[in-house]
Protein backbone atom coordinates (compact mmCIF):
# COMPACT_ATOMS: atom_id res chain seq x y z
CA UNK A 1 0.00 0.00 0.00
CA UNK A 2 1.29 3.30 -0.83
CA UNK A 3 0.52 6.15 1.69
CA UNK A 4 0.23 9.69 1.67
CA UNK A 5 0.10 11.70 4.97
CA UNK A 6 -1.15 15.09 5.33
CA UNK A 7 -0.36 16.92 8.34
CA UNK A 8 2.81 15.75 10.27
CA UNK A 9 1.70 17.51 13.58
CA UNK A 10 1.67 14.69 17.36
CA UNK A 11 -0.91 12.86 16.22
CA UNK A 12 1.08 11.54 13.12
CA UNK A 13 3.92 10.69 15.36
CA UNK A 14 1.49 7.90 16.62
CA UNK A 15 0.52 6.75 13.42
CA UNK A 16 4.45 6.27 12.65
CA UNK A 17 4.85 4.31 15.51
CA UNK A 18 2.04 1.75 14.13
CA UNK A 19 3.40 1.93 10.86
CA UNK A 20 6.81 0.73 11.79
CA UNK A 21 5.14 -3.03 12.48
CA UNK A 22 3.31 -3.04 9.42
CA UNK A 23 6.08 -3.88 5.94
CA UNK A 24 3.09 -4.02 3.71
CA UNK A 25 2.71 -0.29 3.74
CA UNK A 26 5.07 1.89 2.18
CA UNK A 27 5.09 6.48 2.58
CA UNK A 28 5.84 7.97 -0.40
CA UNK A 29 5.12 11.57 0.46
CA UNK A 30 4.16 13.75 3.42
CA UNK A 31 2.60 17.06 3.43
CA UNK A 32 2.70 20.02 5.85
CA UNK A 33 2.76 23.85 5.99
CA UNK A 34 5.98 23.54 7.90
CA UNK A 35 9.00 21.77 6.91
CA UNK A 36 10.41 20.88 10.10
CA UNK A 37 7.49 18.92 10.78
CA UNK A 38 7.61 16.92 7.83
CA UNK A 39 11.22 16.22 8.28
CA UNK A 40 10.35 14.94 11.82
CA UNK A 41 8.23 12.67 10.58
CA UNK A 42 10.22 11.43 8.21
CA UNK A 43 12.68 10.62 11.07
CA UNK A 44 10.17 8.76 12.79
CA UNK A 45 9.10 6.13 9.64
CA UNK A 46 10.72 2.51 10.03
CA UNK A 47 13.14 3.09 7.05
CA UNK A 48 14.17 6.06 5.75
CA UNK A 49 12.40 6.58 2.07
CA UNK A 50 14.92 7.98 -0.24
CA UNK A 51 12.34 8.53 -2.60
CA UNK A 52 9.86 10.14 -0.22
CA UNK A 53 9.12 13.29 -1.34
CA UNK A 54 7.79 16.31 0.95
CA UNK A 55 4.58 18.59 -0.29
CA UNK A 56 3.90 22.05 1.12
CA UNK A 57 0.68 22.12 -0.53
CA UNK A 58 -1.41 19.25 0.16
CA UNK A 59 -3.44 19.30 -3.38
CA UNK A 60 0.09 18.09 -4.81
CA UNK A 61 0.29 15.32 -2.53
CA UNK A 62 -3.24 14.12 -3.30
CA UNK A 63 -2.70 14.67 -7.53
CA UNK A 64 0.00 12.06 -7.69
CA UNK A 65 -0.85 8.48 -9.58
CA UNK A 66 1.71 6.31 -7.22
CA UNK A 67 -0.38 7.21 -3.87
CA UNK A 68 -3.01 4.78 -3.07
CA UNK A 69 -4.34 5.78 0.25
CA UNK A 70 -3.97 8.89 2.21
CA UNK A 71 -3.95 9.60 5.78
CA UNK A 72 -5.57 12.85 7.24
CA UNK A 73 -4.08 14.03 10.35
CA UNK A 74 -4.43 17.82 10.30
CA UNK A 75 -6.48 19.98 12.66
CA UNK A 76 -10.38 18.69 12.63
CA UNK A 77 -11.46 21.68 11.05
CA UNK A 78 -9.76 20.69 7.75
CA UNK A 79 -10.62 17.39 7.54
CA UNK A 80 -13.26 17.02 5.36
CA UNK A 81 -11.95 19.65 2.79
CA UNK A 82 -9.05 17.62 1.99
CA UNK A 83 -10.94 13.98 2.13
CA UNK A 84 -13.22 15.57 -0.39
CA UNK A 85 -10.58 16.39 -3.09
CA UNK A 86 -8.87 13.53 -2.14
CA UNK A 87 -11.79 11.41 -3.13
CA UNK A 88 -12.55 13.30 -6.07
CA UNK A 89 -8.54 11.90 -7.41
CA UNK A 90 -9.79 8.62 -6.52
CA UNK A 91 -7.86 7.98 -3.50
CA UNK A 92 -8.96 5.30 -0.39
CA UNK A 93 -9.01 7.84 2.85
CA UNK A 94 -8.13 7.60 6.30
CA UNK A 95 -9.10 10.13 8.46
CA UNK A 96 -8.43 10.81 11.93
CA UNK A 97 -11.56 11.38 14.19
CA UNK A 98 -14.17 13.64 13.69
CA UNK A 99 -14.26 13.12 10.26
CA UNK A 100 -16.20 16.36 10.00
CA UNK A 101 -17.16 18.79 11.75
CA UNK A 102 -21.02 19.57 10.00
CA UNK A 103 -23.33 16.70 9.67
CA UNK A 104 -23.67 17.96 5.90
CA UNK A 105 -20.05 17.82 5.46
CA UNK A 106 -19.95 13.91 6.52
CA UNK A 107 -22.96 12.99 4.83
CA UNK A 108 -21.17 14.25 1.07
CA UNK A 109 -18.19 12.63 2.43
CA UNK A 110 -20.12 9.09 1.70
CA UNK A 111 -22.01 10.17 -0.86
CA UNK A 112 -18.84 10.89 -2.83
CA UNK A 113 -17.07 7.69 -1.66
CA UNK A 114 -19.92 5.92 -3.56
CA UNK A 115 -19.88 8.15 -6.23
CA UNK A 116 -16.10 7.55 -6.97
CA UNK A 117 -15.20 3.97 -5.75
CA UNK A 118 -13.34 4.58 -2.49
CA UNK A 119 -12.90 3.92 0.88
CA UNK A 120 -12.93 5.94 3.30
CA UNK A 121 -12.07 4.86 7.04
CA UNK A 122 -12.09 6.63 10.43
CA UNK A 123 -9.19 6.38 12.98
CA UNK A 124 -11.45 4.16 15.91
CA UNK A 125 -8.94 2.11 17.07
CA UNK A 126 -10.59 0.88 20.26
CA UNK A 127 -12.86 -0.86 18.49
CA UNK A 128 -9.50 -3.48 18.11
CA UNK A 129 -9.27 -3.90 21.70
CA UNK A 130 -9.12 -7.10 22.19
CA UNK A 131 -11.71 -6.83 25.22
CA UNK A 132 -13.86 -4.66 22.62
CA UNK A 133 -13.83 -7.09 19.94
CA UNK A 134 -14.79 -10.02 22.52
CA UNK A 135 -17.66 -7.75 23.98
CA UNK A 136 -18.73 -7.36 20.40
CA UNK A 137 -18.63 -10.97 18.92
CA UNK A 138 -20.69 -12.18 22.33
CA UNK A 139 -23.19 -9.49 21.54
CA UNK A 140 -23.45 -10.65 17.87
CA UNK A 141 -24.28 -14.43 19.22
CA UNK A 142 -26.43 -13.39 21.56
CA UNK A 143 -25.24 -14.97 24.72
CA UNK A 144 -25.40 -11.29 26.54
CA UNK A 145 -28.72 -11.56 25.76
CA UNK A 146 -30.68 -7.79 25.66
CA UNK A 147 -28.59 -5.09 26.80
CA UNK A 148 -30.96 -3.48 28.90
CA UNK A 149 -28.79 0.04 30.25
CA UNK A 150 -25.05 0.87 29.26
CA UNK A 151 -22.67 3.69 30.94
CA UNK A 152 -20.25 5.67 29.01
CA UNK A 153 -17.69 7.84 30.83
CA UNK A 154 -14.45 9.70 30.10
CA UNK A 155 -12.88 11.63 33.03
CA UNK A 156 -9.55 13.33 31.89
CA UNK A 157 -6.91 16.72 32.07
CA UNK A 158 -6.74 18.90 29.47
CA UNK A 159 -5.33 21.94 30.97
CA UNK A 160 -4.65 25.33 29.88
CA UNK A 161 -1.37 23.84 28.10
CA UNK A 162 -3.22 21.09 25.72
CA UNK A 163 -4.85 24.51 23.37
CA UNK A 164 -1.72 26.66 24.53
CA UNK A 165 0.48 24.42 22.21
CA UNK A 166 -1.92 24.37 19.09
CA UNK A 167 -4.12 27.87 19.18
CA UNK A 168 -7.31 25.87 17.18
CA UNK A 169 -7.86 23.24 19.47
CA UNK A 170 -10.49 24.49 22.02
CA UNK A 171 -12.29 26.58 19.15
CA UNK A 172 -15.91 25.75 17.39
CA UNK A 173 -14.53 26.64 13.60
CA UNK A 174 -11.42 24.36 13.84
CA UNK A 175 -11.63 21.93 16.50
CA UNK A 176 -15.03 21.61 18.53
CA UNK A 177 -15.57 20.01 22.02
CA UNK A 178 -13.72 17.68 24.31
CA UNK A 179 -17.22 15.49 22.99
CA UNK A 180 -16.30 15.44 19.51
CA UNK A 181 -12.96 15.23 20.55
CA UNK A 182 -12.37 13.05 23.24
CA UNK A 183 -15.65 11.58 24.08
CA UNK A 184 -16.13 10.27 20.57
CA UNK A 185 -14.20 7.22 21.15
CA UNK A 186 -16.53 5.88 24.11
CA UNK A 187 -19.83 6.80 22.14
CA UNK A 188 -18.97 4.80 19.24
CA UNK A 189 -18.45 2.01 21.29
CA UNK A 190 -21.89 2.17 23.02
CA UNK A 191 -23.55 2.67 19.46
CA UNK A 192 -21.54 -0.36 18.24
CA UNK A 193 -22.47 -2.34 21.11
CA UNK A 194 -26.13 -0.62 21.82
CA UNK A 195 -27.38 0.02 18.15
CA UNK A 196 -29.26 3.33 16.77
CA UNK A 197 -30.24 5.80 19.05
CA UNK A 198 -33.95 7.44 18.79
CA UNK A 199 -33.78 10.62 21.59
CA UNK A 200 -31.23 12.40 23.39
CA UNK A 201 -31.15 14.57 26.55
CA UNK A 202 -27.98 16.63 27.22
CA UNK A 203 -26.09 19.23 28.76
CA UNK A 204 -22.64 20.97 28.69
CA UNK A 205 -20.65 23.14 30.91
CA UNK A 206 -17.59 25.44 30.23
CA UNK A 207 -15.72 26.00 32.80
CA UNK A 208 -12.11 26.92 31.77
CA UNK A 209 -12.50 30.85 29.81
CA UNK A 210 -9.18 30.62 28.03
CA UNK A 211 -11.20 28.33 25.16
CA UNK A 212 -14.91 28.37 23.40
CA UNK A 213 -15.66 24.52 23.82
CA UNK A 214 -17.33 22.62 26.96
CA UNK A 215 -15.44 20.97 29.54
CA UNK A 216 -18.32 18.92 30.67
CA UNK A 217 -21.15 17.02 29.23
CA UNK A 218 -23.85 14.98 30.35
CA UNK A 219 -26.25 12.69 28.25
CA UNK A 220 -29.60 10.13 28.75
CA UNK A 221 -29.80 8.21 25.58
CA UNK A 222 -32.44 6.11 24.29
CA UNK A 223 -31.88 3.57 21.50
CA UNK A 224 -34.57 2.62 19.16
CA UNK A 225 -34.62 -1.28 20.44
CA UNK A 226 -35.17 -0.19 23.98
CA UNK A 227 -32.22 0.41 25.97
CA UNK A 228 -31.02 3.17 27.63
CA UNK A 229 -27.83 4.81 28.13
CA UNK A 230 -25.73 7.64 30.57
CA UNK A 231 -22.71 9.36 29.03
CA UNK A 232 -20.68 11.42 31.41
CA UNK A 233 -17.79 13.12 30.35
CA UNK A 234 -15.38 15.61 31.23
CA UNK A 235 -11.42 17.43 30.98
CA UNK A 236 -11.20 19.21 33.87
CA UNK A 237 -10.69 16.11 35.97
CA UNK A 238 -7.46 17.05 38.50
CA UNK A 239 -4.48 16.67 38.85
CA UNK A 240 -4.17 14.02 35.48
CA UNK A 241 -6.41 11.64 33.50
CA UNK A 242 -8.42 9.33 35.95
CA UNK A 243 -9.56 7.18 32.66
CA UNK A 244 -12.50 5.50 30.59
CA UNK A 245 -15.15 3.50 31.08
CA UNK A 246 -17.47 1.50 29.20
CA UNK A 247 -20.60 -0.76 31.19
CA UNK A 248 -22.97 -2.76 29.93
CA UNK A 249 -25.70 -4.28 32.29
CA UNK A 250 -27.53 -7.06 30.51
CA UNK A 251 -29.81 -9.94 30.26
CA UNK A 252 -27.54 -12.81 31.13
CA UNK A 253 -24.75 -10.42 32.33
CA UNK A 254 -22.26 -7.48 33.46
CA UNK A 255 -19.46 -6.49 31.65
CA UNK A 256 -17.54 -3.56 33.29
CA UNK A 257 -13.80 -2.06 31.52
CA UNK A 258 -12.05 0.60 32.88
CA UNK A 259 -8.82 2.18 33.46
CA UNK A 260 -6.59 4.99 31.38
CA UNK A 261 -6.27 2.76 28.12
CA UNK A 262 -9.35 0.61 29.19
CA UNK A 263 -6.86 -2.19 29.93
CA UNK A 264 -8.59 -2.99 33.47
CA UNK A 265 -11.29 -5.74 33.44
CA UNK A 266 -12.54 -5.42 36.43
CA UNK A 267 -16.13 -7.52 35.62
CA UNK A 268 -17.00 -9.76 32.68
CA UNK A 269 -19.55 -12.11 34.06
CA UNK A 270 -21.93 -14.07 31.53
CA UNK A 271 -24.63 -16.27 32.73
CA UNK A 272 -22.87 -16.36 36.15
CA UNK A 273 -19.33 -17.82 34.59
CA UNK A 274 -16.25 -15.35 34.62
CA UNK A 275 -15.07 -15.01 30.74
CA UNK A 276 -11.28 -15.14 31.00
CA UNK A 277 -9.39 -12.53 31.07
CA UNK A 278 -6.33 -13.96 29.63
CA UNK A 279 -8.01 -14.09 25.87
CA UNK A 280 -8.26 -10.23 26.54
CA UNK A 281 -5.26 -8.66 27.75
CA UNK A 282 -4.49 -5.43 26.26
CA UNK A 283 -1.61 -6.06 24.29
CA UNK A 284 -1.54 -2.31 23.19
CA UNK A 285 -1.96 -3.37 18.98
CA UNK A 286 -4.75 -1.89 18.46
CA UNK A 287 -3.00 0.36 15.90
CA UNK A 288 -1.98 -2.25 14.43
CA UNK A 289 -4.72 -4.13 14.01
CA UNK A 290 -6.89 -1.35 12.66
CA UNK A 291 -4.37 -0.93 10.03
CA UNK A 292 -3.88 -4.27 9.15
CA UNK A 293 -7.76 -4.76 8.69
CA UNK A 294 -7.53 -1.57 6.33
CA UNK A 295 -4.67 -3.17 4.03
CA UNK A 296 -7.11 -6.46 4.24
CA UNK A 297 -10.31 -4.32 3.29
CA UNK A 298 -8.71 -2.93 0.30
CA UNK A 299 -6.45 -4.89 -1.04
CA UNK A 300 -7.41 -8.21 -0.25
CA UNK A 301 -11.66 -7.56 -0.43
CA UNK A 302 -12.20 -8.74 2.97
CA UNK A 303 -14.77 -7.21 5.45
CA UNK A 304 -14.15 -6.01 8.78
CA UNK A 305 -17.21 -5.19 11.26
CA UNK A 306 -14.67 -3.73 13.83
CA UNK A 307 -13.47 -0.80 11.44
CA UNK A 308 -15.40 2.99 10.85
CA UNK A 309 -16.71 3.74 7.87
CA UNK A 310 -18.84 6.90 6.56
CA UNK A 311 -21.71 5.39 8.09
CA UNK A 312 -20.59 4.16 11.43
CA UNK A 313 -18.87 7.13 11.70
CA UNK A 314 -21.86 9.66 10.94
CA UNK A 315 -24.01 7.64 13.37
CA UNK A 316 -21.70 8.98 15.91
CA UNK A 317 -21.31 12.29 14.96
CA UNK A 318 -24.70 12.60 14.70
CA UNK A 319 -25.30 11.33 18.42
CA UNK A 320 -22.89 14.39 20.28
CA UNK A 321 -25.00 16.81 17.57
CA UNK A 322 -27.56 15.77 19.48
CA UNK A 323 -26.50 15.95 22.91
CA UNK A 324 -25.23 19.62 22.00
CA UNK A 325 -28.46 20.49 20.17
CA UNK A 326 -30.44 19.53 23.12
CA UNK A 327 -28.00 21.39 25.85
CA UNK A 328 -28.84 24.80 23.22
CA UNK A 329 -32.33 23.72 23.13
CA UNK A 330 -32.70 22.76 26.41
CA UNK A 331 -34.80 19.65 25.77
CA UNK A 332 -34.62 16.17 24.26
CA UNK A 333 -33.89 16.11 20.87
CA UNK A 334 -34.88 13.27 18.50
CA UNK A 335 -32.83 11.16 16.27
CA UNK A 336 -31.98 11.41 13.04
CA UNK A 337 -31.20 14.91 12.58
CA UNK A 338 -31.59 16.73 8.98
CA UNK A 339 -28.50 18.89 9.86
CA UNK A 340 -26.45 20.45 12.45
CA UNK A 341 -22.78 22.18 12.52
CA UNK A 342 -20.43 23.29 15.13
CA UNK A 343 -20.82 26.88 14.02
CA UNK A 344 -24.35 26.74 15.69
CA UNK A 345 -22.38 26.48 18.73
CA UNK A 346 -19.94 29.70 17.88
CA UNK A 347 -21.73 32.49 20.67
CA UNK A 348 -22.41 29.53 23.34
CA UNK A 349 -21.16 30.84 26.48
CA UNK A 350 -23.54 29.58 29.05
CA UNK A 351 -22.23 28.07 32.43
CA UNK A 352 -23.75 26.05 34.45
CA UNK A 353 -22.78 25.20 37.52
Amino acid sequence: MKLGIIGCGRITEKHCQTLSHISDIDVVALSDIKLERMVAIDNLLPTINKERKFHHNYLDLIERNDIDVVLIATSSGFHSEIAKAAIEQKKHIIVEKPIALSLEEAKELKVLTEQYGTKLFVCHQLRFLKSMMRIKELIDRSLLGEIYYGVGSIEINRGDKYYQVSPWRGTWQHDGGMLINQGIHIIDLLLWFMGDASEVYGKLMKVNKNKETEDIALSMIDFKNGSKAIIEANTVTKPYNYGYAIKLFAENGTIVIEGNQLQQINRFVINNMDVPFIEMEHDYQEHVRMYQSIYDVIFNHKSSSSLVDSTSAIASLELIFAIYQSALKGEKVNLPLNRFSLSELIDWEREER
